[in-house]
């Protein structure tokens, strides 16, 4: 990126120690993108060494389900990361998931792996997009990248956990609100089968909740007009139809 500024060097230094070696350089491979709705970043099973941050506009994560199926599993708004994580690492680092320490030969330096997900804009997007493998270099030879790339994996991870937990502790319909709480503007865009997906339910179920929520809110949300009758919306935002554009 040639002159201005980089929201994504912009994030990097706001978790790094220290200043930053070699800004500069990492400042000029830095590209910056503008895509149409439903512009496709990466695909499932491809490899694709780069890392994305949103800066204007949103992008849907999707991956297959048990029947083959896409399936929404996240969503990235301005000032998120885009990326497949095993297409980041050696290819042979997703057979230590589930191993017992010590027992693999890897390779650190091999061939990194393949996307696990496909990466769709759902509407105009403007990203900053990096190469992994100078990030690489950087964080092997200066601490400070180092420490800075392992405190953005560290939110990542954060992050993921509490996905994790909302999946195993909150019920459907805590996680329906948390969604809209969460993603307003996303909700009023996305189809309702991907909404049901990210919260790990039926398209059924939810209708069910979406009924509940909705019967609750009409008291509140009703404005009556001389003359008309009351109405209420059929569904809260974002559920009408199908509005997602292509699958991230």
């Amino acid at each position: 990126m040639q002159g201005g500024s980089s929201l994504l060097l912009r994030m990097v230094e706001s978790v790094s120690p220290r200043a930053l070696p070699r800004r500069a350089a990492f400042l000029r491979s830095v590209e910056r993108i503008t895509v149409e709705p439903g512009h496709v970043l990466f695909i499932e099973g491809e490899q694709h060494p780069y890392c994305y941050v949103v800066v204007r506009g949103a992008i849907k994560l999707v991956a297959p389900n048990p029947r083959g199926l896409p399936s929404l599993v996240g969503v990235a708004q301005p000032g998120d990361l885009v990326a497949s994580l095993p297409a980041l690492v050696p290819e042979d680092f997703v057979r230590l998931i589930g191993a017992e320490a010590g027992m693999l030969e890897i390779d650190p330096d091999g061939p990194l792996g393949r996307c696990n997900s496909t990466a769709v804009a759902i509407g105009p997007a403007e990203l900053e997009r990096c190469d992994v493998h100078l990030l690489r270099r950087l964080m092997i030879r200066h601490g400070a990248w180092g420490t800075a790339i392992y405190h953005i994996v560290a939110l990542h991870a954060l992050g993921q956990e509490r996905r994790a937990r909302a999946l195993l502790m909150l019920t459907p319909e805590q996680r329906y609100r948390q969604f809209f709480e969460d993603f307003p503007e996303l909700a009023r865009v996305l189809a309702q089968k991907d909404i049901a997906a990210y919260l790990g339910v039926t398209e059924v179920g939810m209708s069910r909740i979406a009924s509940r929520v909705r019967r609750e809110r009409a008291p509140a949300e009703a404005v009556t007009k001389p003359g008309r009758p009351t109405q209420v919306a059929d569904e809260p935002p974002g559920m009408v139809g199908q509005l997602a554009g292509a699958p991230g």
